[in-house]
């Protein structure tokens, strides 16, 4: 049995030596307690902005037995002009629900629709045509992130939803509605 602190709990660490402006893919090391399995997909993405930057970035996971945790692969660049040695944290969340989409011209119409389908998009990254005035080296395809359950409250709604749950012979709403 493992303990982490909550605040903790999400985050994961990796250290690493990066020339400058270099891009590299480095295995971040999740917390021994960490509620995952191994056929879990992951997000890892940033904390804050800083220098060094990690890019949002999906992974598998593979458990390391001399560790006793697991780890995802995560890239990284070095935006300052000097060498460093650095040790970057980030936060990560399951994705294992939501739906993902190569951003590239043969999806366009497919990461249109998902658009209107679903609004609220988790992560939208580019493809590395679209980095090519930032100097931040090369950047393969990356990914569409969308969660496919996504709650939007309705104050008018809430009370109406905290009732049936608490009442669950009361099956619509409607009739709710009209005895109000």
């Amino acid at each position: 049995m493992f303990y982490s602190a909550p605040r903790e709990l999400f985050l994961c660490k990796t250290e690493c030596t990066l020339e400058p402006n270099e891009t590299r893919d480095v295995e971040f090391l999740l917390q021994p307690a960490a509620p995952v399995i191994r056929t879990d997909h992951i997000l890892i993405t940033a904390l804050n902005l800083d220098p060094i930057s990690l890019l949002p970035s999906r992974s598998d996971l593979e458990f390391i037995p001399n560790e006793n945790a697991y780890s995802a692969m995560g890239r990284i660049i070095n935006l300052r002009n000097s060498r460093i040695r650095v040790t970057v944290v980030g936060k990560y969340e399951i994705i294992n629900s939501f739906k993902t989409i190569p951003i590239n011209k043969e999806n366009k119409r497919c990461l249109i629709t998902a658009l209107k389908k679903y609004p609220i998009g988790r992560e939208v990254l580019g493809d590395e045509s679209s980095w090519k005035e930032f100097p931040i080296g090369q950047i393969p395809r990356q990914i569409t992130i969308f969660q496919t359950n996504v709650q939007v409250s309705d104050s008018k709604f809430d009370w109406l939803t905290l009732l049936q749950a608490k009442n669950p012979h009361i099956l619509e709403k409607e009739k709710l509605m009209k005895k109000l």
